[in-house]
């Protein structure tokens, strides 16, 4: 398949030998005399590659980069600057808004086809990694989801079926158990949906919210802890030492990323073992840390956390869409913050995360 090549590019005479070289190459190639014809041709014909002149009268190539990257089908697009030496100090500028090279003029032929080389092979592994990233989240989201989603169904259907048909028979303690059964499992089935929206929103949607800082994120923590403690059963296996600082962070999203990673503490280790909540205040950082000393799991895990698949889900059978940790570190690097696991099989894990203080 023949790769086409837009040339934005005001100088008639460069122009056209830049095109009359990569056409020689078996390059097809489209021509624009300015930014705005540039963007138009862009737009029209989706080149494979896009080589730009930086300055230009109605437009420069700035401005063309930062229009196109507003569309997302350009944001892997490759784009080289062309630009004289005394435009030099403007790389660092086309660096940040996500230029992939610069050929200053005048350049060789071999220097522009080199350049081009590279980058379209760099465009061709990127997809190719894409491509098989996306294979393996389709195979997880069939593999867990479809099940996740049946079992709190059939739960549901079971016991209300139960119901609706022995109803005069039961007794009024029978049918609050039973009734008790199908809330849980409903609960169960509404968390899974959310958690798959969120991913959704986060993911695919790429939703934008609005910061809003707030002060006390122990006000968050503490009611996640006495609720998990209950769900457990575990009140005296929480160890807690919790500094606050206010951080910027929408609050929904705090509170379900430290749940589900409180759960999974919970989840994951036994009875009477402790579960240690820290909080403290370092270098203009928050920094919260969940350590239990459960099963743990094995380095390279955890080193590629992905969602809709759980950690030695071949080894261990167990329940969930494996997304809360995903989610959960998403939310976390979202809002400017890092994130890290320290686990060992058999002594436990400690998820750690840091979140700037607000000014």
């Amino acid at each position: 398949m023949t790769r086409c090549l837009l040339i934005i590019e005001d100088e008639t005479e460069l122009r056209e030998s830049v095109a009359e070289m990569l056409e020689l190459e078996g390059y097809s190639t489209i021509q624009a005399e300015n930014g705005t014809q540039g963007i138009e041709q862009a737009k029209s014909s989706n080149p494979d590659l896009i080589i730009c002149d930086i300055m230009m009268p109605d437009m420069d190539g700035f401005s063309v980069l930062r229009k196109l990257h507003e569309d997302k089908i350009f944001t892997l697009t490759p784009f080289i600057f062309i630009t004289a030496l005394s435009e030099r100090k403007y790389q660092r500028k086309g660096i940040e808004l996500g230029a992939d090279d610069f050929l200053t003029k005048p350049f060789s032929r071999e220097e522009l086809i080199n350049a081009i080389n590279i980058k379209l092979k760099k465009k061709e592994t990127t997809a190719k990694e894409s491509e098989r990233h996306s294979e393996e989240l389709r195979k997880n989201i069939i593999r867990s989801l479809p099940h996740e989603l049946q079992t709190p169904l059939n739960a549901i259907l079971g016991f209300s079926q139960i119901i609706s048909d022995e109803v005069t028979t039961m007794s009024s303690v029978e049918i609050a158990e039973l009734a008790n059964l199908i809330y849980k499992s409903g609960s169960e089935l509404h968390k899974i949906i959310q958690k798959y929206l969120l991913y959704i929103n986060l993911e695919v949607e790429h939703t934008k919210y609005k910061l809003s800082c707030f002060k006390s994120p122990s006000a968050v923590i503490l009611p996640v802890i006495e609720k998990l403690s209950e769900k457990y059963g575990r009140p005296d296996d929480v160890q807690q030492n919790l500094e606050d600082a206010p951080v910027n962070l929408e609050v929904n999203w705090f509170g379900f990323a430290f749940t589900e990673l409180l759960d999974n503490a919970f989840k994951f280790s036994k009875a009477g073992s402790p579960i240690a909540i820290i909080t403290a205040i370092t270098d203009q950082t928050l920094t919260f840390s969940i350590s239990d000393k459960g099963r743990g799991f094995t380095p390279p895990s955890w080193r590629d956390i992905k969602a809709f698949d759980q950690f030695n889900r071949n080894i261990y059978e167990q329940q969930g869409t494996g997304l809360g940790l995903f989610l959960a570190k998403r939310i976390i690097e979202k809002h400017a913050g890092t994130f890290n696991v320290n686990s060992q099989p058999g002594a436990g894990t400690t998820i750690s995360f840091r979140l700037p203080i607000a000014i």
